[in-house]
């Protein structure tokens, strides 16, 4: 897994010396790109300009997709690396448990599975006692509540109030 780091690792350097050859593409094409005369200007010179324009914008949509590209990339592995070092201080599960768990007949996450593998497999489980957790759990009692209004006194309409007008 070290290894697996030190490789993205490796990965991101070259990234970044990518993009630094790119600043210093940029600047070589800046200073030797001719200056045009205003003099000479003519049609062959527009075809000439233009032709050359088509491809530096040729060019330059393939580094942008190409540019897209690695950077998706950097991003997943940006999103490993962290997964990888997140997951270093992830918490301890406690194989007898996991056994316990199977032996009653339990789900098992994969990282419950992976702890009874790496403790050695699945031929202890039968050797494990089952532990009876439903007489410690208390039990929470469902109450009959009623859904919708208080029922404490009855619902305002205009005709009691109409009602109530009247008689006051």
């Amino acid at each position: 897994m070290i290894a697996a780091i030190e490789g993205i690792r490796s990965i991101m350097k070259q990234f970044e010396e990518i993009d630094a050859k790119g600043k210093e593409r940029k600047k070589n094409v800046a200073e030797s790109t001719p200056r045009i005369e205003e003099d000479d200007v003519g049609w062959p010179e527009v075809r000439r300009i233009s032709s050359r324009i088509e491809e530096i914008d040729k060019m330059h949509r393939e580094c942008r997709s190409d540019r897209g590209k690695l950077m998706r990339e950097r991003g997943r592995l940006q999103a490993f690396l962290k997964i990888r070092e997140s997951g270093r201080g992830a918490e301890y599960i406690d194989p007898d448990e996991v056994k316990e768990k199977a032996a009653s007949g339990g789900t098992l996450s994969i990282s419950d599975l992976d702890t009874l593998l790496a403790s050695g497999g699945l031929s202890e489980i039968g050797k494990v006692e089952v532990k009876d957790t439903a007489q410690g759990e208390k039990r929470k009692r469902k109450r009959n509540r009623r859904s919708g209004t208080s029922r404490s006194r009855p619902r305002e309409t205009n005709i009691g109030r109409e009602r109530d007008q009247r008689g006051a």
